[in-house]
């Protein structure tokens, strides 16, 4: 998978997001999600980068719970053949639950 292919399916996901983070003040109503690339485990060959792995994440902001969101967000990725795994906290300071989705790794 592109990177290009991975911002497709990362769109496909009905929810407002954005790479990173929402500019300070700009966050929209929740739900929304972040996603980034947490960072890369590149192959070499011939003492160069033979092929880019990209270690994708996305995170997902509920002012509660919702099985709901999640499921449609676990949806996109199943649909698109993306591994995953998922932990959940909630951030007492923000008053919003964070589920946190560590992504199958994609080829850049």
């Amino acid at each position: 998978m592109t990177i290009a292919e991975f911002v497709a399916i990362m769109d496909a996901i009905d929810l407002p997001h954005v790479y990173y983070a929402f500019r300070e003040n700009a966050a929209p109503k929740l739900p929304y999600f972040v996603w980034y690339f947490e960072g890369s485990e590149n192959m070499p060959a011939d003492d160069e980068v033979y092929v880019e792995i990209l270690s994708p994440v996305l995170e997902l902001y509920t002012s509660e719970k919702s099985f709901e969101t999640e499921k449609q967000v676990e949806t996109v990725l199943n649909n698109s053949g993306i591994f995953w795994n998922k932990t959940e906290t909630y951030l007492d300071s923000e008053k919003m639950f964070q589920i946190f989705y560590e992504l199958g790794d994609i080829h850049g």
